[in-house]
């Protein structure tokens, strides 16, 4: 029967002797590790998913109503920050659908407009940029990605200035997470 700590530590000394007078019975021992085995998790054999916690919740509810949900995931092609021609990125993975390749103000700046598979409104997002390029010293002659998330409930802006005149081998790598609304 399974008991809480109290109800057991009441059990260990109401059933089990000093045996200073020889008075150990063995059903009583048996009965107090009995309890304590249908009391506490084992490690080995119970499922921590299925445990209740306050209210009779179990894990899986608690984490559902706090939020802890793995992010999506997505990237686009590879792209040059700089390139003149636009390169098709539309080598999507993931969560990204399309991706298009837009340069700014004939320079060097670009914007990449990313499209999701869903709705990301209610997402935290965190955009990163990937080498591909065996010299990453090609590569790290970028300024930090800018982000413009209010253009739709399933699209981003990232815009990206190349500081150098190297081809590069980029791709936006996004991570979006959950964000908890109560």
């Amino acid at each position: 029967m399974q008991k809480n700590r109290n109800d057991i530590t009441n059990a260990v000394e109401s059933k089990i002797y000093d045996n200073n007078q020889k008075e150990i019975i063995a059903i009583y021992v048996r009965e107090v590790l009995a309890d304590y085995r249908d009391s506490y998790f084992n490690l080995l054999d119970d499922h921590l998913q299925n445990i209740s916690y306050d209210g009779d919740s179990t894990l899986q509810e608690i984490i559902n109503q706090i939020g802890l949900i793995p992010p999506l995931w997505g990237s686009t092609g590879v792209f040059d920050p700089g390139a003149v021609d636009a390169p098709d990125i539309n080598n999507c993975q993931g969560v990204v659908t399309t991706a298009q390749y837009q340069l700014l103000g004939g320079g060097s700046d670009c914007a990449i407009t990313i499209n999701f598979n869903q709705n990301i409104s209610n997402r935290k997002i965190i955009v990163t940029v990937k080498s591909l390029n065996p010299d990453m010293n090609y590569d790290n002659d970028v300024c930090v990605p800018v982000i413009k998330s209010e253009y739709s409930s399933q699209q981003i802006k990232v815009a990206l200035r190349e500081v150098s005149g190297h081809v590069q081998q980029l791709k936006l790598e996004v991570f979006l997470f959950n964000v908890k609304t109560s």
